[in-house]
């Protein structure tokens, strides 16, 4: 805060310069800004107390009450264009939580498949025929991603489970 009688010195030593009275004519002329260097001058005041030939000096970079309200509005017109992309990347996340959710709601029959495999695995019938543990475990785990990805799109869990089983019995690991 400056007051007037000190205008011309806080004028020069100013780079910016805020102007926001309630006068009713200009209080920075162009005079008081010739020469004195780059000013950036923010003139908040209704009407504007910076003389309107103040900003063609070209040290001065002038905005306003109205320039600022127009860089508002188009920022605002960018936001509002940029709704629509938003909307979609929001729906598209709601689809897949959906998909996730849905796909949780088969967990514990997945969980009760692998246990059940497992135990098929230990019968003594594949210990003989298998050699490699690890072989049996990726076999295991192509079986449940299979049923997870056959649950998913048929949504028969009871037949997806006997058709996973009939597959880890029947396929050669």
């Amino acid at each position: 805060s400056a007051s007037l009688d000190s205008l011309d010195e806080e004028l020069e030593a100013a780079d910016i310069v805020l102007v926001a009275t309630n006068s009713a004519q200009p209080v920075i002329l162009k005079q008081h800004l010739e020469g004195k260097g780059e000013k950036v001058i923010l003139d908040l005041s209704i009407p504007y107390n910076v003389a309107d030939d103040a900003q063609t000096l070209p040290n001065v970079r002038m905005v306003n009450v109205d320039m600022l309200s127009k860089l508002k509005d188009e920022t605002l017109k960018m936001r509002q264009a940029e709704v629509p992309k938003a909307k979609g990347i929001i729906s598209e996340l709601m689809l897949e939580f959906q998909d996730w959710c849905e796909m949780r709601k088969h967990v514990p029959m997945l969980k009760h498949l692998k246990s059940t495999l497992k135990e098929l695995y230990a019968h003594p019938h594949y210990v003989q025929t298998t050699t490699c543990p690890k072989k049996m475990d990726v076999h295991i785990q192509r079986v449940l991603n299979e049923t997870a990805g056959r649950v998913k799109v048929q949504n028969q869990r009871g037949c997806q489970y006997l058709s996973a089983l009939n597959e880890f019995i029947n396929t050669k690991n």
